[in-house]
């Protein structure tokens, strides 16, 4: 029986790798006869995904349009609005070309005594040093005081230290409009009732 089985064994081996070499053949014919079928359906995805590209791109490239419109138009406005105050400049500059001359003699009549053109120390409240500390911060002239925030000068005062945090600026600023307006006797009023720039 062990003859006859080794016999066998060698032909049955041979039959199953034979139908393994077979079906491999056949697999690969079926493939190769329905080429097209399998072509013509990824072609037709593939054509459907260009299609949707290209519906997309055209979306986009509209979109753009759209946007290129846009910042033409603003840079137009912008344009429009540099010209604008360009031209407003000029005449913004002639204004301060001529600034109001302040009568400093009639200043020196109000106030019974001589002043000098934007002396900080002709306020109530200020002396030289503090002059010295808002002329160190960029506030020189009786103008730049009338603009200046309350706030802000307490900080210089505070930044120079405890002797100067007990003077109060509140109403430096009204002062200064005052002065720079040459509202000589209302400056002369105002600073009557304080006493140390406090009302």
């Amino acid at each position: 029986m062990r003859y006859v089985f080794s016999e066998i064994l060698p032909w049955i081996l041979g039959t199953v790798l034979l139908g393994f070499v077979l079906g491999w053949l056949f697999w690969r014919c079926w493939i190769w006869l329905r080429p097209n079928e399998h072509r013509d359906g990824e072609a037709t995805r593939l054509t459907g995904r260009i299609g949707d590209l290209e519906a997309n791109n055209r979306r986009l490239e509209a979109e753009a349009e759209a946007l290129r419109a846009k910042v033409a138009k603003l840079e137009a406005r912008l344009a429009a609005g540099a010209a604008s105050s360009l031209a407003a400049k000029p005449a913004a500059a002639k204004r301060r070309a001529a600034p109001r001359v302040l009568d400093l003699v009639a200043a020196a009549s109000v106030l019974g005594s001589k002043i000098k053109l934007d002396d900080l120390t002709v306020i109530e409240g200020i002396g030289p040093q503090i002059a010295g500390l808002l002329n160190a911060a960029g506030i020189t002239t009786w103008r730049g005081l009338s603009k200046a925030r309350i706030r802000a000068l307490t900080d210089v005062l505070d930044a120079a230290g405890p002797r100067f945090r007990t003077h109060d600026p509140v109403t430096w600023p009204e002062q200064s409009r005052l002065l720079a307006n040459g509202a000589w006797a209302e400056f002369k009023e105002l600073t009557g009732s304080l006493r140390a720039g406090h009302r």
